[in-house]
């Protein structure tokens, strides 16, 4: 058994079993549950077809809620059933091969959502609930991460094959969502309606962990191609694209 599959075997284990720890805990914390709202405005040629519409109109409306621990708990069994399927025979020779070409498309696919789900759990942490805000901010970051895919088919050797998916990932993921988020933080504590210390502690941690990703891949990738250095990337993301949806499994069961 190869370090990789080692690997995934003990990290799928521990995410399942986190999994299950978060949705036993979480149903104690019913406040843990977080708004998704929308606000309707109306057309000015619109009819208008009785005073309750017309107060409902540009007001934020509540549409759903998301279960922190529950949507914490589906992105975990997520990872462990990524990490279950790698160990599958065929496709761990798959992956074996794509591994030693330094290709790592099923670690692009986790990240992607790991990228996409913690933007979107972070931002309503820190108030950003409408719809039309969250679903872009989860985009961005999803998206983000499959950048990545393009970057394993790179063609210039050396640092000069990291810039361009690689640099676009990390605006994509990081640079662009997590400003927006900055911004709801700033602009709520200049009107007083800021977030506390705890969720200021989950936000920065939750960026640090989407970024580590990024910087494994440029620090031990450094652009070369060989099966040691796939190796050793994989085995890098393999453990750096839990950090995130780990720090909030630790937010909730702390919180």
């Amino acid at each position: 058994m190869t370090r990789t599959v080692r690997t995934d075997a003990v990290t799928a284990v521990v995410l399942g079993t986190t999994a299950v720890v978060v949705l036993v805990v979480g149903q104690a914390k019913p406040w843990l549950a977080l708004p998704v709202t929308a606000t309707f405005a109306r057309p000015p040629e619109a009819p208008v077809r009785s005073s309750a519409e017309l107060a409902l109109a540009g007001a934020s409306v509540p549409v759903a809620d998301v279960q922190l621990p529950a949507a914490v708990a589906v992105l975990l069994l997520f990872l462990a059933v990524m990490r279950l399927l790698s160990l599958v025979p065929t496709v761990r020779i798959r992956r074996g091969r794509a591994r030693d070409a330094d290709h790592h498309a099923s670690r692009w696919i986790e990240y992607s959502q790991v990228g996409g789900v913690v933007t979107f759990l972070v931002a309503q942490l820190n108030g950003i609930t409408e719809v039309t805000s969250l679903v872009p901010l989860y985009a961005l970051g999803a998206t983000g991460g499959l950048l990545l895919s393009l970057h394993d088919r790179r063609t210039a050797t050396g640092r000069a094959g990291l810039w361009a998916f690689g640099f676009g990932s990390a605006v994509a993921v990081a640079v662009v969502p997590w400003g927006v988020i900055a911004f709801a933080q700033i602009g709520g504590t200049i009107v007083g309606v800021g977030v506390g210390i705890p969720t200021r502690i989950i936000t920065i941690a939750a960026l640090l962990a989407i970024a580590a990703v990024w910087v494994g891949v440029w620090a031990l990738g450094r652009g070369e191609r060989s099966p040691e250095v796939g190796g050793r990337v994989d085995r890098m993301l393999a453990l750096t694209i839990p950090l995130a949806p780990l720090v909030l499994t630790v937010a909730v069961l702390v919180g």
